[in-house]
């Protein structure tokens, strides 16, 4: 069965990460009710740790997706397990004036 399954950090790891003093711009709560939302989206799984590895191992995607901020696969958390067994990693394009990387 395909599922699309959203990993999402909370706010404090948002914080704990030092994305700016202002973020995240919407609280937890709301940024994972929006994503819910979504048709195309069938579970938010929020975490709290600095890296979504633990969700990886967990949840076994085929793919995993990062913004093209990230140069190469290799710096994507959980790029190793997903080819492991067999999935892959792909790095979506930002959009200008959408995406929080370029502000």
């Amino acid at each position: 069965m395909d599922a699309l399954i959203v990993g999402l950090n909370t706010d404090d790891s948002v914080r704990r990460l030092g994305k700016g003093s202002d973020r995240p711009l919407q609280n937890q709560a709301d940024r994972a009710a929006i994503l819910a939302a979504l048709a195309c989206v069938d579970a938010v799984s929020l975490f709290d740790k600095d890296t979504p590895y633990e969700i990886i191992k967990a949840v076994r995607p085929r793919i995993i997706t990062k913004g093209r901020d990230y140069k190469q696969k290799t710096d994507v958390v959980g790029w190793d397990l997903v080819e492991s067994w067999g999935g892959r990693v792909e790095l979506i394009d930002l959009l200008e004036g959408r995406s929080a990387a370029l502000e």
